[in-house]
């Protein structure tokens, strides 16, 4: 999205633009419930220390535990990194001046997401 083009844009218009934002946020892969309670696990085994390293007893532990609650394994929570990280940093980056210019505006309040 080009910024220079949101300040041709109503207000009505930017305000249903920050809700497409935030319906896309919302249905993208890394905002899954899937994503988000593997990413919880590893995240958790992160903080007490674990080395999550290919091979290692920590990274077995950590796809087992995702095995057992039928989520994506470490493999593929990091391809899922990879491919959906530029279109997560767009859309956000896209909400974040979607957001300054209601609020530029006087209408920040009423920007959804």
């Amino acid at each position: 999205m080009n910024r220079w083009a949101l300040g041709r844009r109503s207000v009505p218009e930017l305000e249903r633009e920050a809700a497409r934002i935030a319906d896309e946020i919302a249905r993208h892969p890394l905002a899954s419930d899937a994503f988000t309670r593997a990413q919880s696990i590893i995240d958790q085994a992160r903080a007490s220390g674990a080395r999550l390293s290919s091979g290692s007893s920590a990274a077995a532990d950590v796809e087992a535990r995702l095995a057992a609650d039928g989520l994506p394994s470490l493999s593929e929570i990091g391809r899922l990194q990879v491919s959906g990280l530029r279109g997560w940093a767009r859309l956000h980056r896209d909400q974040r001046r979607v957001r300054e210019e209601l609020r530029r505006r006087g209408s920040g309040d009423r920007a959804p997401g």
